[in-house]
């Protein structure tokens, strides 16, 4: 890497970003409305994340525009046929919705809880809103009395009332609105349809199954059911909506497989739509799945703000062009959508390249979120016959003032693995082959998550700290086919096994690596693999855990996922459930951890909360008494901290975490 006229990236840097949310676009005005969300490093600490949106004519992006409401949170910008823009804002305290015309913002709704997403008709005579029922948690004392499942929730540590949406309707002319569907429904992805006469929504039935609903304004908005999938579930992950084909006549949809495994990739389906009559229907599964084993998932492997992301789009032409990861790259594929199903998809992007949140424009056309080794995420114009794209957006320039450096690729064969581990490898800033350098292993999360040929800062900040720094997708992650990434693997030390293998090809690889400084890092799922590697391997010599998953019994009955784990049908009697947690805890193994621990944890954390770490600290401390270990407990924060909680707190979780290792190699 040449440091000649570049400096190199520090931990600082991180606070700099500015995350690009996706693009909307109206094909009458031919402008584009994002949202850019950036730290606010000024004195009010109350302020974490501020977020602005652009409006501006795809044909000239120096003419832009930005809108600001006064609050914190501006999303989901959307730009209407007469140059206005919509979005939400919490400028009230609450999500509402506005319209920017000109230099004219006007509120247009005043409901009592806020709103979480909107949809406007193609005629933009109404907008569906989908409404919170309650209000936030503002930590009263008074009791709160649970008949079902809890829920818990990053915001306040324990558990509270679910908060759940409601389905209203807006009248742009008589600024009225109605209640169509009460939080007790449970609607999903509600869209209208094309000729903006109706809203359907699915339902998730009793067979666990979906239902297309409808509601019409014919039959006085009143709830109808016109298509019974028989053979489609709802998708886990899933951020995009519904789509109709350019005819009309059938509907486009993500979804899995009834009684799915849980790292089974999520699925592109077609069902036919008849507003006539109710029907059953087996939905066709749009993509050949032994020409495109990885499916359609798609992780959030940038840190966006805005979680309305678009995977897939539906071309005038007739075909499909959606987002895949392959080989740990998110690339971009089309396919024709056939009436029985199973085309065979065209790859239209190629690595380093990685793209999210497609937004079709015309003339073969895409605005998309980019990333690859050396750029921070923009937006970019992606011509689909060339797979060419230009830069749209500018909000990291500064970042080319950074001398990054490309991370190089291996690949691993374990013994028994249904295929070979791919890697990445980042060397140490200046390296001399002359000298002995520490190397650390980052684990992703997950376990479906998975590294790509994407730029990391925070592991850049550590080579530019004189780190050799090792990254890799062992077996659970996603993108390489779904036995690749199978739970169990993740688990039962497959996983484990991989990463050793990995890290000591690497340091075969580069000799200048110190074998007997090695450390391992990782946050969720990467902080359950830093403590198992920490009790089971003898190849590193420091750790330090990032908000780890420790106790299924925990993830099972005190998480955000309380009454979720399927814990019914897999252990029928309770026992064995505890007992399978005890053998897959990795703090079953604390009187095993000799090497220096840190642990990393945010207080408000509901998905891996923070009675598994204190249970780990403590166990360490009892058993081992001698070995360094330090608990460090960040305070406001939530499991998205690095992307969601206060910039400062962030940025000193990634300080901590480059100073242990600093301290300890």
């Amino acid at each position: 890497m040449n440091t000649d006229k570049k400096r190199l990236p520090v931990m600082e840097d991180l606070q700099n970003i500015h995350y690009t949310g996706p693009a909307r676009y109206n094909t009458l005005t031919g402008q584009a409305a994002w949202t850019d969300t950036f730290a606010n490093t000024g004195e009010n600490i109350s302020c974490h994340w501020i977020t602005r949106i652009h409006t501006c004519p795809v044909s000239n992006p120096e003419s832009l525009r930005t809108i600001t409401a006064g609050g914190l949170l501006e999303t989901n910008p959307c730009p209407a046929n007469d140059g206005s823009t919509y979005f939400l804002s919490d400028k009230t305290g609450y999500s509402q919705l506005y319209r920017m015309q000109q230099d004219h913002c006007t509120q247009l709704t005043d409901l009592p809880f806020g709103i979480l997403d909107y949809g406007l008709s193609p005629d933009e005579k109404r907008i569906w809103l989908s409404a919170w029922d309650a209000p936030c948690s503002d930590h009263k004392s008074a009791p709160i009395v649970f008949e079902e499942h809890p829920f818990k929730s990053d915001a306040d540590l324990g558990f509270k009332q679910q908060r759940k949406p409601a389905l209203w309707l807006y009248d742009c002319c008589s600024k009225d609105s109605i209640c169509l569907l009460d939080s007790r429904t449970g609607f999903l992805h509600p869209v209208w349809h094309p000729d903006s006469s109706a809203v359907l929504y699915q339902l998730k039935n009793d067979h666990g199954t979906l239902d297309i609903m409808e509601l019409r304004k014919d039959d006085l908005w009143k709830p109808r059911c016109i298509v019974s999938m028989t053979n489609v579930s709802p998708a886990s992950s899933n951020k995009s909506s519904m789509l109709f084909t350019p005819d009309g006549s059938h509907l486009i949809l993500i979804g899995k497989p009834p009684r799915s495994e849980y790292a089974e990739p999520e699925r592109l389906y077609m069902v036919p739509v008849n507003d006539k009559k109710s029907t059953a229907a087996e939905a066709v599964e749009l993509i050949n799945p032994l020409k495109n084993e990885t499916g359609v998932t798609v992780d959030n492997m940038f840190l966006y703000q805005d979680d309305h992301l678009q995977t897939f789009q539906i071309l005038p032409d007739g075909t499909i062009i959606f987002l895949s990861a392959e080989n740990g790259s998110v690339l971009v594929w089309q396919a024709a959508i056939l009436p029985d199903g199973h085309a065979v998809p065209k790859k239209l992007t190629a690595a380093p390249d990685n793209f999210e949140a497609l937004t079709y424009i015309g003339d073969h056309k895409v605005l998309a979120l980019h990333t690859s080794w050396r750029s921070l995420p923009e937006t970019v114009l992606l011509d689909l016959n060339t797979g060419g794209f230009n830069r749209f957006t500018v909000h990291n320039q500064w970042a080319e003032e950074i001398a990054w450096q490309p991370a190089s690729i291996h690949w691993f064969q374990t013994p028994g693995a249904p295929k070979a581990t791919q890697g990445f490898y980042l060397p140490p800033a200046n390296v001399r082959p002359d000298q002995k350098y520490p190397a650390i292993l980052y684990c992703h999360g997950g376990p479906t998550g998975f590294y790509s040929t994407s730029l990391y800062p925070e592991q850049q900040a550590l080579a530019a700290a004189g780190f050799a720094v090792i990254y890799a997708n062992p077996r659970g992650s996603t993108g390489y086919g779904t036995d690749y990434s199978a739970d169990e693997d993740a688990y039962n030390g497959n996983a484990a096994l991989d990463l050793e293998n990995f890290v000591q090809k690497i340091c075969e690889t580069y000799p200048y690596i110190d074998p007997d400084r090695l450390g391992v890092c990782g946050g969720s799922y990467g902080g359950y693999m830093t403590t198992y590697l920490s009790s089971h391997s003898t190849l590193f010599k420091a750790a330090s855990t990032h908000r780890p998953l420790l106790n299924w019994q925990m993830i099972g009955y005190a998480s955000h996922s309380a009454g979720c784990m399927h814990t019914r049908s897999a252990f029928p009697d309770f026992r064995d459930y505890l007992k399978e947690c005890l053998d897959i805890s990795p703090t079953t193994c604390a009187e095993d951890i000799h090497i220096p621990f840190q642990i990393q944890q945010s207080l408000h954390d509901a998905n891996c909360i923070p009675e598994q770490v204190f249970q780990l600290f403590t166990a360490i401390r009892n058993f081992n008494p001698d070995v360094p270990c330090r608990m460090i407990l960040y305070p406001v924060s939530g499991h998205s901290l690095l992307s969601r909680g206060p910039v400062s707190v962030a940025l000193q979780h990634k300080k901590d975490n480059l100073e242990w290792f600093k301290r300890w190699l």
